[in-house]
């Protein structure tokens, strides 16, 4: 059977179950889009122990449909509409530190007052810039004691440097992409308007406000559709 098919077939994780489980302490959690697939496809043998979650309603209807008799996807984005209250409620609750990195200098520093100010009981065991090399990120991580690791440094380099840490510092790890900056260019905590959200059109919404996303989804999609059809084809007829 084909790795990464192998890999989306056994290791989907859903969040708030183990949230409410109490199961969710320990693991590392990635997510799967169309831009890291072929990053993840070419490092499965990284992958050991690593769960992932579907990341916006184009991924999550499409692997659901693949696996439809295997196991039920949602959508798990680490955003105000989905994951991030419910990751800094279950830290404030039970008495759980973060280490928050991801953004520029100024992006980070405005997200930690964001953050607190919108969850005052949230301990914040440090924080830094995306914008420093992987060895700086994982040097800094290793020397802080936390429970709970967000990294929002971007596809691939969070998926690499998460591959390197959790080797080296237990914790529950969590990559959220661009929830950092997007958060420090919103108005309070919510990136996404009202009625987007409502309509499960945020993917329009990036689409209107993000240049790279964009590129992205014109690039990347089409391919992503392509490879992962081939390669579940390929991993039927070897099965």
């Amino acid at each position: 059977m084909s790795g990464i098919i192998n890999f989306l077939k056994n290791r989907y994780i859903n969040i708030f179950s183990a949230v409410e489980s109490g199961s969710i302490e320990g693991k590392s959690i990635i997510y799967v889009n169309p831009y890291n697939y072929f990053y993840l496809k070419k490092n499965i043998n990284l992958l050991d122990g690593v769960y992932y979650r579907t990341d916006g309603i184009y991924v999550t209807v499409f692997i659901k449909w693949l696996n439809k008799t295997k196991f039920r996807t949602q959508r798990q984005s680490f955003d105000m509409t989905s994951l991030a209250p419910l990751i800094f409620n279950y830290c404030s609750i039970n008495n759980k530190t973060i280490f928050l990195c991801g953004g520029s200098e100024s992006d980070i520093n405005e997200f930690v007052i964001k953050v607190k100010e919108a969850f005052p009981k949230l301990s914040v065991s440090g924080y830094l810039s995306g914008y420093q090399s992987e060895e700086e990120i994982i040097s800094k991580l290793i020397m802080v004691e936390t429970d709970f690791v967000l990294l929002g440094l971007g596809n691939k380099k969070q998926e690499e440097v998460l591959l390197r840490a959790r080797d080296l510092k237990k914790a529950t790890y969590f990559t959220c992409g661009a929830f950092i900056s997007q958060t420090v260019q919103s108005k309070g905590m919510q990136y996404y308007p009202k009625l987007y959200d409502q309509l499960n059109l945020r993917w329009l919404y990036r689409l209107i406000k993000e240049k790279q996303t964009r590129k992205r989804v014109l690039i990347y999609y089409p391919k992503f559709f392509l490879a992962i059809i081939v390669d579940w084809l390929k991993a039927k007829v070897r099965n």
